[in-house]
């Protein structure tokens, strides 16, 4: 009997989406560029999906392939474009995957790529959506248990809450990063990334004893330290979504 070679299996992934408003080539460089050189450690190598749905239809059509090689040019690696019926043939063009639009569970968890509070028309984008960027459609799903984790996660380590809860009765370290289709509870210090909702979840939020985080995110809305470095650092706080816009308060 002959040994199966490989086996193909669904998973999680933490992906960013990149969704362009308008697009000139300079501009395009020199924001994208300044995203970058503000987060390296979050998108150097990253995989991202370029969004085209929400592209402005009053200007010339992108150069798709000089789009792609601005990007693989800092350091970001295009896997795909999201789905978008005017560009298809372009997008088939480059060779790359077509995606379909995000609602409900995937094997892929998208994280837009703006972080919360800035306004960019182009480039656009920064590890999850501020204002002008939609916000997922919220996912329909039956919420589960809790999932619960006594132990620390370490750097490097992710844990995924698959239509539940997390509950982390430990710390994060820093290069951690935990994921919940609902809320996330840290009962400790939280200095890695936690994306709460990413199913969609509008109403979903992040709890935390000691928020040292490197990146929060809820329904695909985020901010990176260096937005919330403050009031609200090394303390307990609940991170939220009101309209579009990502918020931390004490507790």
């Amino acid at each position: 009997m002959t040994e199966l070679c490989f086996q193909l299996k669904g998973s999680v992934a933490t992906i960013l989406l990149l969704e362009l408003h308008h697009y000139t080539a300079d501009a395009f460089a020199g924001q994208l560029q300044q995203k970058v050189e503000k987060a390296p450690q979050l998108l150097l190598q990253s995989p991202i999906v370029i969004s085209l749905d929400k592209l402005r239809d009053d200007g010339d059509a992108p150069d798709l392939e000089a789009l792609l090689g601005q990007c693989r040019q800092f350091g970001l690696q295009p896997i795909g474009f999201r789905a978008c019926l005017r560009f298809d043939e372009a997008i088939r063009a480059t060779g790359m995957a077509i995606l379909p639009q995000t609602s409900g569970r995937s094997g892929a968890v998208l994280r837009e790529l703006m972080p919360a509070g800035e306004d960019d028309n182009a480039a656009t984008a920064q590890a999850s959506a501020s204002s002008g960027v939609a916000v997922p459609v919220v996912s329909r799903f039956t919420r589960l248990p809790s999932k619960i984790v006594t132990q620390p996660v370490r750097s490097g380590q992710q844990v995924y809450a698959r239509d539940c809860d997390l509950i982390v009765m430990s710390h994060i370290s820093e290069g951690a990063e935990i994921l919940a289709d609902g809320n996330i509870h840290v009962y400790g210090g939280l200095r890695g990334r936690a994306l709460a909702g990413v199913q969609g979840d509008v109403g979903a939020r992040i709890f935390c004893h000691s928020l040292e985080a490197e990146l929060l995110a809820v329904a695909g809305n985020f901010m990176l330290s260096e937005d919330f470095r403050g009031k609200v650092w090394k303390k307990p706080v609940q991170v939220c979504l009101k309209g579009e816009k990502l918020c931390i308060e004490p507790l």
